[in-house]
């Protein structure tokens, strides 16, 4: 996945961007980064769900002590759906990519786009308190 990062953006952003390969899994990750820190943006996918709870929380906060203030956490993840609809929504939406992007175009201003994300959340939230 770094190398696939690598070839795709690396080249923009020459000197400014290193990739920095750890396993957070054991605690003592945090110490080999201090010395670099702190970051404007870090970024994991799919990896912390592999995690115990308790060291989903301390890698969460090692993660905060790393950024810069105002700097981003970017973590991608598996997540239960919180209710059987919202899980079908999921399963109807992950394949539209694969179909094309006619729903999708829809979509492409940031607005929108948040404006949507929040209205399914709050959708989301009234339908988990509501069960």
């Amino acid at each position: 996945m770094i190398e696939a990062a690598k070839s795709k953006i690396a080249d923009n952003y020459q000197g400014n961007l290193e990739f920095i390969n750890q396993d957070y899994g054991l605690p003592e990750w945090v110490n080999k980064l201090h010395r670099k820190a702190p970051f404007d943006i870090v970024v994991s996918g799919f990896s912390i769900h592999h995690q115990p709870d308790i060291r989903k929380q301390e890698i969460y906060q090692e993660i905060y002590q790393l950024l810069k203030p105002g700097g981003l956490f970017l973590n991608l993840e598996h997540v239960a759906s919180p209710s059987k609809l919202i899980e079908q929504l999921f399963d109807e939406l992950y394949h539209v990519p694969l179909r094309g992007n006619v729903i999708l175009a829809i979509f492409s201003h940031l607005k929108m786009t948040s404006a949507l994300i929040l209205e399914i959340y709050f959708l989301a939230d009234s339908l988990i308190t509501d069960n």
